[in-house]
């Protein structure tokens, strides 16, 4: 069997040997200039299911693929929001955003079939991490998900740095809707005061509480917090 569309004319045509085709007959039938299509069976027996098996089936012409996954999503932390870009893919008329707490999903979708390569995920708590993820759509369906990219919101305004002596330790915090700052230090002597030759503190982006070991041989140690 044959089903031939030209413009909104289809055409049904049988063959014995797939080669010598006898038109059965032709119907004009308005449609979109996109559909999806498949094969239907019927027991015509109310009650009754049927099962059919198909075989030698070819499908010719111009149809529409699935769209490309996007690459390179980036993301951008603010206050209480992020600003997630990407570039276009392949065959993509739109874009699902998804958001998830860890890389790994489940990921829920934020915005749906978006034409804009860039959205604004906002009402976000800061200091807390979120992972998201884009696909690909157009109307044959849409593309598997990027890899995906954490974003954690940061408070801009200046925060007290708390300090407390633990045994033989400082121990630095700060809020946690802060997390994302980091924590610089500089020694120098107390007769050269402050220099500009600050360092980061190893791991201190990723926390609000870092303890630092005191040495006296360091001489004096400025701390400083800074947002990133």
């Amino acid at each position: 069997m044959k089903l031939n569309r030209t413009g909104n004319i289809f055409t049904g045509s049988v063959s014995a040997d797939g080669t010598n085709w006898t038109v059965l007959n032709a119907r004009s039938i308005t449609m979109n200039s996109t559909l999806m299509v498949g094969f239907a069976v019927c027991s015509r027996n109310n009650g009754w299911l049927d099962t059919a098996t198909f075989d030698t089936v070819s499908v010719t012409g111009l149809w529409p693929a699935l769209p490309g996954t996007p690459s390179s999503l980036i993301g951008v932390a603010g206050d209480s929001f992020a600003l997630l870009s990407w570039p276009s893919s392949t065959n993509s008329t739109g874009y699902n955003l998804k958001r998830g707490s860890s890389s790994g999903g489940p990921f829920t979708l934020i915005a749906t079939n978006t034409a804009s390569l860039a959205s604004t995920n906002t009402g976000l708590a800061n200091g807390a991490l979120y992972f998201y993820v884009v696909s690909g759509t157009n109307s044959f369906g849409e593309s598997t998900n990027s890899a995906a990219v954490s974003v954690r919101p940061v408070s801009p305004s200046p925060p007290q740095l708390g300090v407390a002596l633990i045994a033989n330790q400082m121990q630095f915090n700060w809020p946690t809707d802060h997390v994302g700052w980091k924590l610089q230090a500089q020694t120098n002597s107390l007769d050269a005061g402050l220099g500009s030759n600050w360092f980061p503190v190893a791991g201190s982006r990723a926390t609000n509480l870092i303890l630092q070991t005191i040495s006296p041989a360091s001489g004096s140690v400025f701390f400083r917090l800074v947002y990133p």
